[in-house]
């Protein structure tokens, strides 16, 4: 399995119409393939689950949010153990529908994915040990390549270059 450590995150919930961000992410590979590359992001940095198939060629191909909102209103706040039990109901779920929503658009499986990336942090531990655990898992049962991306980062990137323009 190979692992890239990249400043891009690829997926974030937080942002106008929770919608799963296309980040310029792809840049990772430096050959130039004829073929559309496709790469599955995970987010699950701390109280929203977020999977998403992105394309270099048509953008967000398929992406579903699992917002955890009622889980912790009571609590006022974000409960990491709560959280991270979650993610762990709600990861298959979404991993299924998406892949099942990209079909409809063209069909896809494993096979045709680029790479696995997911958030690494910062963020809850627990929350994102079940994202790292679920890409990592991923990778290396369809042999594809890792990347670990920065959540911070991808914060600088939208107010730099996508929310700024």
């Amino acid at each position: 399995m190979m692992r890239y450590d990249i400043g891009l995150a690829v997926t974030d919930t937080s942002v106008p119409h929770r919608k799963v961000i296309l980040i310029l992410f792809l840049h990772f590979i430096t050959t130039n393939f004829s073929e559309e590359r496709l790469v599955l992001g995970i987010e699950t940095s701390c109280d929203d689950t977020g999977i998403a198939v992105v394309s270099d060629v048509r953008g967000v191909v398929s992406q579903r949010v699992s917002s955890q909102y009622d889980v912790h209103r009571s609590y006022q706040g974000v409960v990491p153990h709560l959280a991270r039990r979650a993610h762990q109901q709600n990861i298959e779920i979404l991993l299924k529908e998406v892949m099942e929503g990209a079909q409809a658009s063209s069909p896809l499986d494993f096979a045709k994915l680029s790479a696995i990336a997911v958030t690494a942090g910062p963020g809850l531990g627990p929350c994102l040990g079940v994202g790292l655990d679920k890409a990592k898992e991923l990778a290396m049962h369809h042999n594809l390549p890792f990347i670990a991306v920065n959540h911070l980062e991808v914060r600088r990137f939208l107010v730099n270059h996508v929310i700024g323009s």
